[in-house]
């Protein structure tokens, strides 16, 4: 079990989620009870286990963002902030199927910061 669970929960048809001050060494762990769950990370990778795979966007994405597709536990490794978009494909409602998150422009909401120290 994590020692730090990060909900992210549909809000309108989009999410949010607020900063998240958390400890090195620590595990976080990202959960959504309302449908399939997807974050990336833009920039330097917060956690001890290994970078997921470049991630493959059809518009222009920073360069080194990391995808999370699943939610096992990481260990927070290096201090300072670090940047989370959060993206939910939900099971309901009128965008079931379709995944809604973060945008730069339409939803920049859609997302949050953490901060290991």
């Amino acid at each position: 079990m994590a020692d730090y669970k990060i909900l992210i929960q549909l809000v309108n048809n989009t999410h949010a989620v607020p900063i998240t001050v958390m400890s090195i060494g620590k595990t976080v762990e990202f959960t959504c009870n309302d449908g399939d769950l997807r974050i990336e990370i833009p920039g330097n990778w917060p956690f001890k286990e290994p970078k997921p795979q470049q991630l493959v966007a059809t518009q222009p994405q920073p360069v080194g963002t990391k995808q999370l597709v699943s939610t096992q536990p990481l260990t927070l490794n290096t201090p300072g902030q670090f940047e989370f978009r959060c993206f939910i494909k939900p099971t309901d409602g009128p965008n079931a199927g379709k995944e809604v998150g973060w945008n730069p422009t339409s939803s920049p909401q859609s997302g949050g910061n953490g901060v290991a120290q």
